[in-house]
């Protein structure tokens, strides 16, 4: 692995160069990257499957009403909730203590869970 540094670089691996120029993240501190979940590690969890089929049915909804839907405590839907989002794949907004939850529709990950349960749908419609 070679690296690069110039003007507009940090020294990072060429295959994660940062320009700052177009004002990238430094490689090492891109949360994204070091932080960012293997497909089978997102998909692994019964729950977090459930909380995606929700808020793709729904579309915005709180913790409080996910938690109610799937029969669990508040406190494992909130944990999931966030391993989604650290994920990009959902946002929240906030009011007052409210959060609302829903996917992220800038987030391509998100799109292809989207697509996804969709496809999974039709597939199950046609094979009734």
């Amino acid at each position: 692995m070679r690296l690069e540094e110039d003007q507009h670089s940090f020294a990072c691996p060429e295959s994660q160069l940062v320009n700052l120029k177009e004002h990238y993240v430094p490689c090492w501190k891109n949360k994204e990257r070091e932080n960012s979940m293997d497909v089978e590690e997102v998909f692994s969890s019964k729950l977090r499957m459930k909380i995606l089929k929700v808020l793709a049915q729904v579309g915005e909804v709180n913790v409080s009403e996910i938690a109610r839907r799937l029969g669990v405590n508040y406190q494992s839907a909130s944990k999931h909730l966030q391993v989604l989002e650290d994920e990009g794949i959902i946002q929240h907004k906030t009011f007052g203590r409210i959060r609302l939850y829903k996917l992220n529709e800038h987030s391509p990950k998100a799109k292809a869970v989207q697509n996804l349960i969709e496809v999974w749908k039709q597939v199950q419609r046609k094979d009734c």
